[in-house]
């Protein structure tokens, strides 16, 4: 029989927890100022673009980065010396310079099919542009930023999400006359950043060809498998809004797209718990400590439940004030999405956070397996409601928030099968 263990933690681990989430908290609170001064400023068009915008490059995020940001923390975390560090971080900037340079090609050639597919207008190319121009500068910081995160320095990589998802974005509101140019601005100012740091902090590395081609080598094979997961995830939070801004308008995909990203805030106060728990995942695993690593789900789970009840109940009684606060136009309207999307919360959240245990456990891309069958469960789910005409948006949002429950039951199926295979009595 398995003896349970005390699971202790380190004062060093209370400290972690503690500056990431409040570095995170902080991030999540300027996320929310700049929807409310970015409607001020460039009005209700302006609040469409952006809201949009957020979630196109949520969408590209995971095709870009091409699974570096599972892959690169947890690589470094089991890299011992200091140059093999660097070695891969540097390697990483190669391979996502290379995606980058490849898809603005892609878009100065099909620039407006984009446009048209996202905004539902052709005309918004230039936009298009700028955010990914904006998002090559967040491929290099997340590389910085996952070395940290990697190498255990949680202030150091705490601090590049405070500057460059918070402190810079407020920065260049003041400076920007358009959206266009707040992303301009946004991807100078945050390249800059990221790379004073990473010659000041990290430095220089000697680096072989044949060492850049055994370290991309281990990237490809392991991102390819969770690439496509990563991409339906974010496909998840962008396709309704762009099913939004094709069928009706850009002003009701704005107002779908801005509740979908309330409910990403949400979530991502739970993202300290992965940018610790994967490397130190990763390690337990390793050690062959199943009974620790329960003990951690257990925990974790509990944590979720927790977020995803008080976060509904909290949209259930404040979200028209909410919605109020934000000057998004028929509250009425806007509070009925935001709690259809809300319903999803428990599930959503206990994916973001036992994911990571996942990943650290499987080889293969399970988290992605569980995606891809969600996200098909809910276009599947509309095309029916479709083409028995019920193709309204809270039927959108209602398959939307089923596809994402799912996702959650699944992922409690998956976590189980490491338990029963390693602790059975």
């Amino acid at each position: 029989m398995i003896q349970k263990k005390m699971i202790r933690i380190s004062k060093k681990q209370i400290i972690d927890y503690g500056f990431t989430f409040g570095v995170e908290f902080m991030v999540m609170a300027a996320s929310i100022i700049l929807f409310k001064i970015v409607g001020s400023k460039f009005e209700q068009i302006g609040f469409a673009e952006y809201s949009v915008s957020k979630r196109f490059i949520g969408f590209i995020q995971p095709l870009l980065v091409f699974g570096m940001g599972v892959s690169l923390p947890k690589f470094i975390a089991l890299e011992e010396t200091t140059n093999g560090k660097k070695q891969i971080q540097y390697t990483a900037q190669i391979l996502l310079t290379i995606i980058f340079i490849s898809s603005l090609i892609i878009s100065i050639l099909f620039g407006k099919y984009i446009s048209k597919l996202v905004f539902g207008s052709y005309d918004e190319g230039l936009l298009i542009l700028s955010c990914l121009t904006y998002f090559f500068s967040l491929m290099i910081h997340t590389c910085v930023y996952n070395y940290f995160r990697g190498s255990g320095n949680y202030k150091l990589s705490s601090l590049m999400q405070f500057i460059n998802l918070a402190v810079l974005p407020l920065i260049v509101y003041f400076i920007a006359q358009s959206i266009m140019s707040f992303y301009l601005w946004l991807a100078l100012f945050t390249f800059l950043f990221a790379m004073i740091v990473q010659v000041i902090v990290i430095g220089g590395v000697a680096i072989s060809i044949n060492r850049v081609k055994s370290i991309s080598n281990s990237f490809v094979k392991y991102g390819s498998k969770r690439v496509w997961g990563d991409v339906v995830f974010a496909l998840f939070s962008s396709v309704p809004a762009f099913i939004a801004a094709n069928l009706f308008s850009l002003t009701e995909a704005g107002t779908v797209a801005f509740c979908i990203s309330l409910l990403n805030i949400i979530i991502a106060v739970m993202s300290p718990v992965n940018i610790i728990l994967l490397p130190e995942a990763a390690k337990i695993v390793q050690q062959h400590d199943y009974v620790k690593l329960k003990s951690i789900t257990q925990k974790m789970s509990l944590v979720s439940f927790l977020l995803g009840i008080s976060s509904f109940v909290a949209v259930w009684l404040f979200g028209r004030q909410l919605l109020h606060i934000f000057n998004v136009k028929d509250i009425d309207t806007a509070k009925v999405y935001l709690l259809i999307i809300f319903s999803s919360v428990i599930g959503f959240s206990f994916y973001s956070v036992i994911r990571s245990i996942i990943d650290a456990y499987y080889p293969t891309a399970r988290n992605g397996r569980n995606v891809i069958f969600s996200f098909a469960f809910f276009l599947l789910l509309f095309a029916i409601c479709k083409y028995f005409e019920q193709n309204s948006i809270q039927m959108l949002l209602i398959c939307f928030s089923a596809g994402l429950n799912l996702l959650g039951v699944l992922t409690y199926f998956s976590v189980r099968k490491i338990f029963d295979i390693h602790l059975k009595q």
